[in-house]
């Protein structure tokens, strides 16, 4: 039973570091609304040309997301919904 909470608390320590050192290096002022707005026109055509990819990495992420249980499922279902859809954006969400 401890090396189970060991490897809980390795994890959560881990993600924590992460987020720390993305917050620092100012990465989240590229995942804003004011930021999705600016770049819109670069965003669809990057989905457009790799759609396929973009839907992997979109249900990868939103899994990582739900599995780590972060909060961030209702930012990042609209997000995809901006990217995809509203009717894709519904079913990758659910597959993921």
């Amino acid at each position: 039973m401890q090396s189970g909470r060991k490897k809980a608390l390795l994890i959560t320590i881990i993600v924590a570091i992460v987020v720390a050192v993305a917050w620092y290096m100012g990465l989240h002022e590229y995942f804003s609304l004011a930021s999705l707005r600016n770049n819109r026109v670069y965003l669809e055509e990057i989905v457009k040309v790799n759609y396929l990819k973009a839907i992997i990495i979109f249900i990868a992420v939103y899994s990582a997301v739900i599995a780590l249980g972060m909060p961030g499922v209702p930012p990042l279902t609209m997000v995809g919904g901006f990217l995809f859809g509203f009717v894709p954006s519904v079913l990758y969400a659910s597959i993921s």
